[in-house]
């Protein structure tokens, strides 16, 4: 025990996406965070698709990480990590609640660290998918790296992780832990039998820097491509989106245009400025649904939409059809 060395456990490698909440309304301010755990989730969805979903105003909710699987995200996005929250900030996003008949090691934590902490002092990962969606061996990598970092960080020796000296308890906890009397079964049988082997999986890598001893198990897959984070203007909230009023930036105007559409052909998601604006996500595909907020015109006449993400794509992409025509 006095030979280990904590530490050295690398954070694997991810796409920096921030998002930031209103206090409130998909997050709560309960000061510095300081992760004391990791609780694992379950998307009902993909990856690209979440984090779509966080980016609306009008979503309470918010998770640190986001991990793909081949079966919903293809293979070149087969285990990518994406961080939309900081563990270490001070946005306590809306990620394991709403706290509903709690058990084990749920329960345990709650008893010893109060309501507050479920989302302030533990990391929450969500794992692409639904709840019988295969998991991938590239996305069961990148969710015990992810476990392996932030249990090294917290000091816990690898052998006897998963159990946490400090508390008494595993450090590794189920969304279901705190919301079973709301019927919510995060992040369902899949995820949940795959947890030892996580476990054993995070005790390798753990094992191999803070003894150095054995094999260091390869590490997560590098993000192909470092897409564009969508800048947002300071107005971009629920209530103003919800007001349904023209905006300008510059001497641009969006036209308020809430409604939903479906793509018609592939295009791509570019920030808001410049021709040679930067792609914020991965292209939208034929037959994809999704909320624009405003539509506008560039100088050379071509339209644009702006999603509820915030990129902007061509309008003659989706349907219904949307037009500007002056007054």
């Amino acid at each position: 025990m006095a030979d280990l060395v904590f530490g050295k456990v690398p954070h694997p490698d991810y796409l920096d996406r921030p998002i930031t909440k209103q206090a409130g309304f998909g997050m709560s301010e309960h000061g510095k965070r300081n992760v004391k755990g990791v609780v694992l989730h379950r998307m009902i969805g993909t990856l690209w698709g979440t984090d779509g979903w966080f980016r609306r105003a009008d979503v309470p909710a918010l998770t640190d990480y986001g991990v793909g699987v081949a079966a919903t995200d293809g293979i070149a996005n087969d285990g990518v990590i994406i961080r939309w929250n900081n563990p270490l900030g001070f946005q306590s996003g809306w990620a394991s609640g709403p706290i509903s008949d709690p058990y084990g090691d749920g329960r345990a934590f709650l008893a010893k660290y109060g309501g507050d902490a479920v989302n302030r002092d533990q990391v929450s990962v969500e794992i692409s998918g639904n709840y019988d969606t295969a998991f991938s061996e590239k996305a069961k990598r990148s969710v015990a790296w992810l476990i392996a970092y932030w249990a090294d960080q917290y000091h816990i020796p690898w052998d006897v992780f998963p159990i946490a000296p400090n508390d008494g308890f595993s450090f590794i906890r189920w969304h279901r832990e705190f919301t079973i009397g709301t019927g919510k079964p995060c992040p369902g049988k899949v995820v949940m039998d795959a947890t030892n082997d996580l476990i054993e999986r995070a005790r390798t890598v753990m094992k191999a820097y803070q003894t150095g001893v054995g094999v260091v198990p390869a590490q997560p897959p590098t993000p192909p491509v470092r897409w564009a984070n969508p800048v947002l203007p300071d107005w971009w909230t629920k209530e103003e989106l919800a007001k349904g009023i023209d905006r300008k930036i510059g001497n641009t105007t969006l036209y308020a245009c809430r409604r939903e559409v479906e793509t018609i052909k592939r295009t791509k998601c570019l920030a808001w400025a410049g021709e040679n604006a930067p792609q914020t996500r991965p292209p939208v595909d034929v037959r994809d649904r999704f909320r624009i907020e405003f539509v506008f015109a560039t100088d050379d006449g071509k339209k644009w939409v702006i999603t509820h993400h915030g990129s902007r794509i061509a309008a003659d992409a989706v349907t219904p059809a949307i037009t500007i025509r002056p007054r």
